[in-house]
């Protein structure tokens, strides 16, 4: 691997050891009557709403796909009631978020690059849970997990997911459920979604919404 960067693509690598610990697979021959989905390493870097560098990324049949991505109605909607009611608006990440459904296929796919098991290097994974190259792995995520709305004790919690992340609109409290069902990395008050960044004046209660970042990228 040439790069500069060769370091952090390993460290990322590994987070192949979590889709193993999730018992995502098991190994076994593959059937005549089927074959195996070919594997290979794809890298990409993820920003910050800063431009600054988040964290390196690595990642490795169906007939349904969709993933679901909040309309800019709904956003704008989610974001006044933001301001009327003086919430606060957090983000959070579902780590390795399609690990936490179960396949509706039988599936097998190649042993990762660099990740072949030795005593059995011809085997295939089939697949227990979904996998992030599966195209209809966001769909089975949402079947089980899509949340819109919660009241709790008077507190209304609004969560709009859109593939991966979550937008939260209620009191930091809720933020500690969720950490309790999935693994989740918390990305604290949302400064920027979908491209869209952020202003919020909680003491003035202004918000302004701009694409200044976005649109110097595109020019």
């Amino acid at each position: 691997m040439a790069s500069p960067d060769t370091h952090l693509w390993l460290l990322a690598m590994q987070k192949l050891k979590s889709i193993i610990d999730s018992a995502t697979w098991i190994l076994v021959p593959l059937p005549d009557s089927h074959h195996a989905i070919s594997t290979c390493w794809t890298f990409k870097v993820k920003h910050l709403a800063s431009g600054a560098l988040d964290c390196p990324k690595a990642h490795i049949n169906y007939d349904k796909t969709y993933t679901l991505v909040i309309q800019m109605e709904v956003l704008r909607l989610l974001l006044t009631y933001t301001v009327l009611h003086q919430l606060a608006v957090h983000l959070m990440d579902v780590t390795t978020v399609f690990l936490h459904t179960n396949i509706n296929k039988e599936i097998y796919v190649c042993q990762h690059e660099g990740f072949v098991d030795t005593e059995h290097p011809n085997w295939v994974c089939r697949l227990n849970k979904s996998l992030y190259s599966l195209k209809q792995a966001p769909l089975l995520f949402l079947w089980n997990h899509m949340c819109l709305h919660s009241v709790q004790g008077g507190n209304l919690a609004i969560i709009s997911i859109y593939v991966n992340d979550c937008l939260i609109i209620t009191k930091p409290a809720i933020k500690n459920i969720l950490s309790n069902k999935l693994t989740m990395k918390d990305l604290s008050i949302a400064i920027s979604i979908l491209s869209i960044n952020i202003n919020y004046n909680h003491i003035s209660r202004l918000m302004q919404l701009h694409q200044y970042g976005h649109i110097n990228k595109l020019l």
